[in-house]
């Protein structure tokens, strides 16, 4: 259908005065005789107009057309968002099944290690267990012949303490040195914490706490064998204060969590991101909850990101900022954000089919505009597209690297060569002395900041 307003130049609200000027400009400078070269274009042009004022300069046929013209572009619109839902849902869909993949990759190699893990903390625990037994028959067979070696002295002391027992003699008996013994026999947490709390100024003290610290440690391994949120419980309940207390509490708020959210995701900035799943197992409520597993952030979006400076990007129906109280510090506006959050103070949204920056306080940095498509700044520059091709600006909206490009890459310090994602499929990370890569004319090669091309088949 044909948009008469464009024709003329004019706006939809444009009144009579004003269609009739741009409808006398447009004749005369389109009139046939003025390029009699293009005649037959100017012809064809100078129909248009014609046609155009014949409907717009008549209230009535005007009316009509607006309507015509009105229900034409909701079709439009509707058929184009239509489109963008459809093509988000099927890459939503098989950006899940690959992290599904990949989760059970990780799954199975994680599994894989624990068994090894857990042999080899069987193996070291038995080990450890032969040689208790063998200090145990080593103090026993000692006793043994002690008790053996001291009924003579124990005879005669006996008999002097009868004799004598009202001057204390009592007093000289070894007494620390048989609780020492029987300790290590029994050789136990609380036996040696009874020792040191008869005999608090005992020479023993160093040798106890090694053998206290081995002990904690056989007992954590015991727990790591188990790895059960009740087994850790129970050490946290025995060493309070224990070597491994801090990591056994972390264990178990993450159990927890585990036990009663469907998603959780690990801490970032001291928060993480939990939901809870719709009964289709896709979507749900998100919100954020401490180390300690209490929620700070409710669940009450559709859709969180972790934070990151400070910052976390979160979606009910459009997606805004929150700062870690769960306060909203940039309205939720954007239809989306490129890279889910800020980098380097800055974050790429987008709105009404435009894309722009903006900054942590929410204020436009760099204009959102139609026909742009920017990514996320990566050591001062971030990629721009523009007509399929790609450049780089600056902080500033500069074009610093022209945008000329076939395909493009960010800036980044990794070593290996790999892709960004399914939003950047097209694009790959390679680090060469942190130049950029490039493709032109079919060939890849690499510039520096300045756009000069240093490395590969230069043009």
């Amino acid at each position: 259908m044909k948009n008469y307003y464009d024709i003329l130049g004019i706006e939809t609200n444009a009144s009579f005065d004003e269609i009739k000027a741009a409808y006398k400009a447009l004749l005369k400078k389109f009139h046939p005789d003025v390029n009699p070269q293009q005649r037959e274009f100017f012809e064809k042009k100078s129909k248009s107009i014609n046609e155009a004022y014949e409907i717009l300069s008549n209230p009535s046929k005007k009316s009509s057309y607006d309507m015509r013209l009105k229900e034409f572009l909701n079709r439009q619109h509707n058929n184009q968002t239509n489109s963008n839902y459809n093509q988000q849902k099927e890459e939503d869909l098989k950006r899940r099944e690959e992290e599904l993949k990949n989760k059970q990759n990780e799954n199975d190699r994680r599994q894989r290690e624990k068994e090894e893990e857990l042999k080899r903390k069987q193996n070291e625990f038995d080990r450890k267990q032969r040689e208790a037994e063998l200090i145990k028959n080593e103090n026993e067979k000692r006793q043994r012949e002690k008790e053996t070696n001291r009924k003579p002295i124990f005879i005669a002391i006996g008999i002097l303490l009868f004799l004598v027992a009202g001057f204390g003699i009592y007093a000289l008996l070894p007494k620390e040195d048989d609780a020492w013994q029987k300790a290590k026999l029994t050789n136990t947490k609380e036996a040696y914490q009874n020792f040191l709390s008869e005999y608090p100024k005992t020479y023993h003290r160093d040798e106890i706490n090694t053998i206290l610290n081995e002990l904690e440690t056989l007992y954590w391994q015991n727990v790591e064998l188990e790895d059960t949120k009740d087994i850790y419980q129970k050490y946290l309940y025995e060493y309070p204060n224990g070597n491994y207390a801090k990591q056994a509490d972390s264990i178990v708020i993450a159990l927890e969590l585990i036990e009663k959210y469907t998603d959780v995701q690990k801490f970032n900035e001291g928060l993480a991101r939990v939901g809870q799943a719709n009964d289709s197992g896709f979507g749900g409520k998100f919100g954020f909850v401490d180390k300690k597993g209490i929620v700070v952030v409710p669940l009450k979006y559709s859709d969180a990101y972790p934070f990151y400076e400070g910052l976390a990007s979160v979606k009910e129906e459009k997606y805004g900022f929150i700062d870690k109280t769960g306060a909203v510090v940039i309205d939720l506006q954007y239809e989306n954000v490129v890279g889910t959050t800020f980098k380097e103070g800055l974050v790429s949204v987008e709105k009404d089919g435009q894309s722009g920056f903006i900054d942590r306080m929410g204020s436009t940095v760099i204009p959102l505009q139609h026909d742009y498509k920017y990514y996320y700044f990566l050591d001062g520059l971030a990629m721009v597209r523009k007509d399929g091709k790609y450049g780089f600006i600056d902080k500033t909206g500069t074009i610093v690297i022209p945008i000329k490009y076939e395909e493009g890459t960010t800036r980044f310090y990794q070593s290996t060569h790999y892709s960004i994602g399914s939003m950047f499929n097209k694009i790959l990370v390679d680090n060469i002395n942190s130049l950029i890569k490039v493709r032109k004319n079919g060939k890849w090669f690499y510039i520096n900041r300045k756009g000069k091309c240093l490395k590969g088949d230069c043009p």
